[in-house]
């Protein structure tokens, strides 16, 4: 698959929604596998609306150094985490500290309780 393009002509971005999901395989998701119908339209709509990246892969296998990384920019072996109880150092800014201090709104839900 070729790797997303930006159209010139698309609306600028209003916010960000990353949905960071554990134990399942792109192939059961939208737009990896292909139209589901009714099943999952929201993700279908999602992957239609927003910028899909087709070619990805975890820094770790931790789900909690996923989450930095992904919150930091920066790999496990520069923020540490490698455990559940590990913490990001203070010193290590945040694409959330980055967006409030920028007055975005940001929120984070999450079911894992060590994220």
């Amino acid at each position: 698959m070729a790797p997303a393009r930006i159209d010139a002509r698309s609306p600028a971005a209003r916010g960000v929604l990353a949905i960071v999901l554990t134990g399942v395989e792109a192939t059961d998701l939208p737009p990896w596998s292909g139209p589901t119908g009714a099943k999952l339209e929201s993700f279908e709509e999602l992957g239609r609306r927003g910028t899909t990246f087709l070619r990805h892969r975890a820094p770790s296998t931790l789900d909690i150094a996923n989450i930095a990384s992904m919150l930091s920019a920066l790999p496990p072996e520069t923020h540490g985490l490698g455990d559940s109880a590990s913490r990001l150092p203070a010193s290590v800014v945040t694409v959330l500290e980055t967006a409030r201090a920028s007055e975005v709104r940001t929120g984070f839900f999450t079911a894992v309780p060590t994220s």
